[in-house]
Formats: structure tokens, C-alpha cells, sequence
């Protein structure tokens, strides 16, 4: 992997982050239930790119919840992107995530 690659691994993982915390704003503000008993879902989506910019088709991604400095292995999602690089994660609580594609 070249650094090119990690920087783009980067701004995916931050793209993701802002996916799910922007999905879950309207569902906060929707929801008639007590602050405590939402039941909170979010949607990480993107492209799969190479160095060029062209599509990686049948890359899998895997998706980690995160608990303070650590990865979950145990709660990792995989999505395989389609022929034009896309991926989807959907039904997210809310959290951090660390996005790794392969």
C-alpha cells in the first residue's frame, strides 16, 4: 500500500464518520421517543478508487465499530463493491468507524 492510498483510506474513514453522524441529525430530530430509548440508524455509502481515480469493482470493504483506541473485530460489517466501486453499510448505530478497504 502506498501512502497515496493510506491518504485516500483516510478521507474515506472521515467521509464515512460524517455519513453516519449526518443520516442520524434528522432521525434525532424526528424522533418522539425519550432521548434514551432512540433507536438511532445510519448509512455509511461510498466509491472504491484507485490511484487514478478509476473504479475498483469487487473490492470488499470492511466496517469496525470503535471503543476508545480500540477496533472491535467482533462487530466488523463487509460489503463487496459493485462494478462502478460502490459500497454500502446500512442500519448503523451511532459511533465512530474505522472504513478499510481491500
Amino acid at each position: 500500500m502506498t501512502s497515496g492510498h493510506f491518504g485516500q483510506t483516510r478521507t474515506y474513514v472521515a467521509i464515512g464518520i460524517l455519513a453516519v453522524m449526518a443520516a442520524l441529525a434528522p432521525a434525532r430530530a424526528q424522533s418522539q421517543e425519550p432521548a434514551g430509548k432512540m433507536s438511532l440508524q445510519g448509512v455509511v455509502q461510498g466509491y472504491v478508487r484507485d490511484s487514478s481515480g478509476r473504479p475498483v469493482a469487487s473490492a470488499t470493504v470492511f466496517l469496525q465499530i470503535a471503543t476508545g483506541s480500540e477496533t472491535l473485530a467482533t462487530q466488523t460489517q463487509i460489503a463487496h463493491a459493485d462494478s462502478e466501486g460502490a459500497y454500502r453499510f446500512a442500519a448503523l448505530r451511532a459511533g465512530i468507524y474505522t472504513l478499510r478497504p481491500k
